[in-house]
C-alpha cells in the first residue's frame, strides 16, 4: 500500500470486483475523454483470479480515500512500447464529484516514484486525448513533458482523434525530487521563522555629542536600508 496526503493506492481485492463493475457501468460519469465501453464482469473476475490484476510488467491499483472506506478511482501501468524498457500509465476518477481535487496528481506522483524505485526503466509515458486539459495539467504537475501529437491515433465517440504524448525520464524525476525536497525545507524554515518570538523593539540609547560608530540617530539605532 502506498499512502499519500489525500489518497492511498492499494491492490485489488476480490470483494472490490462487483463495486468496480458498477462504477464502470455508468457511462454518464466518464466525461468527454474516457473511452466508453462495456466491461465483462466474467472476464474481469477471470483476470483477477489468474493475476490478481498485478504482474511483472503491468498492473492496476485502486485509488481510495485515506481510510480505505471508498474507492475513488484507478491507476495502472503497462508496456507502452512492447520492445522498449519503459512503461505507460493511465488513471481515472470514477465520480464527477471527486474530480478536480488533486487525487489523480497524487496517485500519478506515487506510481511514478514506485516504478522508478522498483523497475529498471528510464522512461514513463502517458497520453491524453487532445483537449483534455485537466489530464494534461495532472501530467505537467508531476513533471511530465509534452513530446508531441499522435494524429488520428484513437477512435473515440465516432471519430478518430489526436492524442498528446507526454513523458518523464528518470533524470528529470530525480531532479524534481531534489527541487521538491528543497522547497519543503524552505517552507519549513519559513514557518519556523513565522512561529518564532518577534525580535524585541530596540531599546533607546542615551544621546551623545560624539558618534559611537553604531549609526545611532535620535536615540535609536538606524538600520541600513530603511531610508
Amino acid at each position: 500500500m502506498l499512502k499519500g496526503k489525500l489518497i492511498q493506492l492499494r491492490t485489488y481485492r476480490e470483494s472490490d470486483l462487483e463495486v468496480l463493475h458498477d462504477l464502470a457501468a455508468h457511462f454518464e460519469d466518464m466525461g468527454d475523454f474516457w473511452p466508453c465501453d462495456f466491461m465483462s464482469e466474467f472476464k474481469q473476475e477471470k483476470h483477477f483470479q489468474k493475476t490478481g490484476c498485478w504482474e511483472e510488467n503491468s498492473g492496476g491499483l485502486l485509488i481510495t480515500d485515506i481510510g480505505d472506506s471508498r474507492i475513488l478511482g484507478q491507476i495502472f501501468f503497462f508496456r507502452g512500447i512492447p520492445y522498449g524498457s519503459g512503461y505507460e500509465v493511465g488513471y481515472r476518477i470514477y465520480k464527477p464529484a471527486d474530480m478536480g481535487k488533486g487525487y489523480c496528481a497524487e496517485a500519478l506522483s506515487m506510481l511514478v516514484g514506485y516504478l522508478f524505485h522498483r523497475k529498471p526503466c528510464d522512461r514513463i509515458q502517458a497520453t491524453a486525448i487532445a483537449g483534455n486539459e485537466p489530464s494534461l495539467r495532472v501530467m505537467e504537475k508531476c513533471g511530465f513533458k509534452t513530446e508531441g501529437i499522435l494524429r488520428k491515433a484513437l477512435f473515440h465517440k465516432g471519430r478518430n482523434v489526436d492524442i498528446v504524448m507526454s513523458s518523464i525520464v528518470r533524470e528529470d524525476w530525480q531532479k524534481l525530487q531534489v527541487d521538491q525536497k528543497q522547497s519543503r525545507h524552505g517552507e519549513e524554515y519559513r514557518q519556523e521563522l513565522q512561529a518564532a518570538e518577534p525580535f524585541p523593539e530596540d531599546e533607546p540609547s542615551p544621546q551623545t555629542d560624539q558618534g559611537d560608530g553604531t549609526g545611532a540617530v535620535g536615540g535609536k539605532h538606524h538600520r541600513g536600508g530603511e531610508g
